[in-house]
């Protein structure tokens, strides 16, 4: 099954709530009466929930990589005393 480049934009779209409401209305009404629509619009939205979750996944990491070496290295005692304050 080939998909087109331009119904994965104006899925994209909808699902961001870009779609002007005469689109929206028209497209709401393509997936009422296409399954293979329909099927198309599903994946989508999977696949954009899959990318979000990688996305926060990697982001955690990173951000507990940072919290590791800045919390780690004495040179930053100063810094870690000053973070600390904030929590008291």
């Amino acid at each position: 099954m080939k998909t087109s480049q331009t119904k994965i934009l104006q899925i994209e779209k909808y699902i961001a709530g870009k779609l002007s409401p005469e689109d929206t209305l028209i497209f709401e009404a393509h997936l009422l009466t296409s399954r293979s629509f329909r099927l198309l619009f599903n994946l989508q939205k999977k696949v954009q929930l899959l990318v979000k979750f990688y996305h926060r996944k990697k982001l955690k990491e990173e951000l507990e990589s940072i919290h590791e070496e800045v919390f780690s290295d004495p040179n930053n005692f100063v810094f870690r005393q000053r973070v600390y304050s904030i929590f008291e």
